[in-house]
Formats: structure tokens, C-alpha cells, sequence
């Protein structure tokens, strides 16, 4: 009897191993088939790679997945069912990424040159972003979705090139130019509001032959429409060698019109683009003019 019962206890003992075995494979086979992969491939063009992306990826109503991947190509396993997906560089300068949670409030926010002051409307200068958003791809389970998507620029260049017609005395040239993107959406590029009360400073020093560039980086401009939407004034000060400062308002509405409805409402990143200001110092007074735009004309070269 002792036998018998000791014999019904290992039998028993097999049978829970059995069971307990079966069902994990059960469990691993269901979790494989629910499972399909997302291999992404970005396309730089003729950008500059860059080593690391942050990846955000979306579903419905379930949290976002923030990862870091590969900026040649990466791959995601996870549930099957259709997602959204925002990657960005990670070496950029001047901007901050914000409101990541949520595919299309996603951001990419300039930073204020005093961050200490929430009111302040002065910009740090914007470099090196790139943005690729997949609005919709479907994961099936068991299966590699591959999607190819282009990375955008999200930051562009614009060439300020001051020459002062009269003096040999001016050492530097200073000022703000306004009507820039405080903020832009990742999924779609698009600006964030339309504020443009925003600027950018500079501060550039006058060579020998009175002339001067100012490189400004930025998220994008807002079109002036010839100031039937706004006047963009674009404030000037010229200062020589005794610390005698001169000022000028500059209006940029008709060639910053023309520079954006000649490219679609947006800065090329193709071509440099330069805007050319003659100031002149009249009876203790500083005069500017704006040279029309030509398309293609300017110095130095976009990388972004």
C-alpha cells in the first residue's frame, strides 16, 4: 500500500511538471504570435549622419515608448496593432524637445537666451535638428513592417550681410531679427502658434572693407504677406571705434515675402540665402536700405 500510494504521489508530481511546462510553452507561443516587428529605415540624403536618434513610439491610448536607436536604421518589437513614430537627432543646439508623450504636440522649442525670465521673447540660435514622423504603420504579428522615411531638416540658415557705404570708423553692427518660430510641431514641421513678436540677437564684428555677415539659425520665419499679416522690423545698431552707437528699424516684409512665396513658405535649405542691408550714417543719423532678393544669391554654404 505504501508502495502504491508513493508511486500515485510521483506520478502526481510528473503530471504538475507536465502541465506546468506545457503551459509555458503555451504562453511563449501566444506572446510570439502577438508580437511582429517595426525595422525603420531613415533617409539622410546628403546630410550629415548623425550617431543617435531619440525614438518615440505611439499606440492608441497606451503609454509612448521612448528608446534610443541607431540613426542608419533601427528595429522595434512590439504588440501588433498600428502605431505612430517620431525620431529625432540628439546633437542639436538651442533646442529643447517637449511634450513628447503625445504624437502631435510633440515639439521642438527654441531656448530664451535668460531662461530665468518666462516673458522673455529674445532666442537662442537653433542648429543641427532633423525630425522623421510615421503618422500610421501597422505591425502584424510574426511579421517585419519596413518603413522608409525621409529625415527633415527642422532648422534652416538665413545670411544677413550688412555693408556701411560711408566711414572707416565703425567697428560693430548688433541688433535683432524678429518674426521667428519660437516652436515647431515634430509630426509635421509646421510652427507652433503665430506669435512673432520672437527674435534672435546678433552681434557681429565690421571687417576692413565695412562689411559684415550675421549667420542666423533658426526654426523658420513667419511670412510678413508684404505686412498685410505683420511688419517684420528687424532692429540695427552700428557702433564705431568711440562707442557711438547709431540705430535704425529695418523693414524685412517685402524681401522676406518674396523669400518665402519664391520657396514655398519656407527658408530653402538647398540654396544659401542671403539678405543684403547698405547702411549709411546721415547727419548723426543711421539710414538702411534693403537690396531685392535674388533667388540663389548669398555667401557660404547650408549644411543644415
Amino acid at each position: 500500500m505504501q508502495v502504491r500510494n508513493r508511486f500515485l504521489v510521483i506520478g502526481l508530481f510528473v503530471f504538475v511538471l507536465f502541465m506546468i511546462a506545457c503551459t509555458e510553452a503555451t504562453l511563449q507561443e501566444k506572446t510570439k504570435e502577438t508580437k511582429g516587428i517595426l525595422h525603420v529605415y531613415p533617409e539622410w540624403e546628403e546630410q550629415e549622419v548623425t550617431p543617435v536618434l531619440n525614438t518615440h513610439l505611439y499606440q492608441m491610448e497606451a503609454t509612448p515608448l521612448h528608446l534610443e536607436t541607431a540613426s542608419s536604421e533601427y528595429s522595434i518589437t512590439t504588440e501588433a496593432g498600428i502605431y505612430s513614430l517620431i525620431s529625432h537627432n540628439t546633437n542639436t543646439l538651442g533646442l529643447d524637445f517637449t511634450d513628447l508623450d503625445d504624437y502631435h504636440q510633440a515639439k521642438a522649442t527654441a531656448i530664451r537666451v535668460d531662461q530665468t525670465k518666462t516673458d522673455a521673447k529674445e532666442l537662442l540660435p537653433s542648429e543641427n535638428a532633423f525630425r522623421l514622423a510615421v503618422e500610421s504603420a501597422m505591425v502584424t504579428a510574426e511579421e517585419e513592417t519596413i518603413v522608409h522615411s525621409r529625415m527633415y531638416a527642422l532648422t534652416r540658415t538665413l545670411f544677413l550681410q550688412f555693408s556701411v557705404t560711408n566711414g572707416d570708423e565703425y567697428q560693430r553692427i548688433s541688433g535683432m531679427l524678429e518674426g521667428v518660430y519660437y516652436a515647431v510641431y515634430l509630426a509635421t514641421g509646421l510652427p507652433v502658434g503665430d506669435e512673432t513678436d520672437w527674435k534672435i540677437p546678433f552681434d557681429i564684428e565690421l571687417s576692413e572693407d565695412n562689411t559684415a555677415t550675421a549667420v542666423i539659425h533658426l526654426l523658420g520665419l513667419y511670412n510678413p504677406s508684404n505686412g498685410t499679416h505683420y511688419h517684420n522690423k528687424m532692429h540695427v545698431v552700428l557702433e564705431d571705434d568711440e562707442s557711438n552707437t547709431y540705430w535704425a528699424e529695418v523693414d524685412l516684409s517685402e524681401v522676406i515675402t518674396d523669400i518665402l512665396d519664391s520657396n514655398k513658405g519656407d527658408i530653402p535649405i538647398d540654396i544659401p540665402v542671403e539678405i543684403e542691408v547698405e547702411l549709411e550714417v546721415i547727419d548723426g543719423g543711421l539710414t538702411a536700405t534693403v537690396k531685392p532678393w535674388e533667388e540663389g544669391k548669398g555667401t557660404g554654404d547650408i549644411t543644415e
